[in-house]
C-alpha cells in the first residue's frame, strides 16, 4: 500500500476509500476464474505464464490454475468494502487521508 499512496494525492486517496471500485490500483486487482469443473476461485493474481495462472485468495491461500482449466475469467470487484465510510464520520475520514498522505511524505524521505 505504501508503494501506491507515494504515487498520488489525496484526491486519490479519498476516492479510493469512497468509491473503492472506481479505480483499483494495479496488482490489486481480484480476478474471478470459473473452471471446467464448475468451481469458481477468486483472488489476486500473483503470477501468469503461458501454461498456469496463480491466484492468492483473501484468506491468504494460493491456488494454481491451469490455463486448460479456466473456463471463463472476468475482474472482480476490490477486496476493500464499499461500505467502508458507512462507519467513519467525515472528520474521521479527513483523518485518515491525512493519515495515509502524510505516511506518503514520511515513506519518500
Amino acid at each position: 500500500m505504501t508503494g501506491i499512496i507515494a504515487k498520488k494525492d489525496r484526491a486519490y486517496i479519498l476516492e479510493s476509500i469512497v468509491l473503492p471500485n472506481k479505480q483499483i490500483a494495479q496488482g490489486f486487482e481480484t480476478t474471478l476464474v470459473a473452471k471446467t469443473d464448475g468451481t469458481v476461485v477468486s483472488g489476486i493474481v500473483k503470477a501468469e505464464d503461458a501454461k498456469e495462472v496463480k491466484l492468492m485468495t483473501a484468506e491468504g491461500k494460493l491456488f494454481v490454475i491451469p490455463k486448460t482449466e479456466i473456463d471463463e475469467r472476468s475482474r472482480g470487484a476490490t477486496a476493500m468494502p464499499e461500505d467502508t465510510i458507512k462507519s467513519l464520520t467525515k472528520g474521521e475520514i479527513r483523518d485518515l487521508v491525512e493519515f495515509l498522505a502524510t505516511t506518503k511524505a514520511a515513506g519518500s524521505q
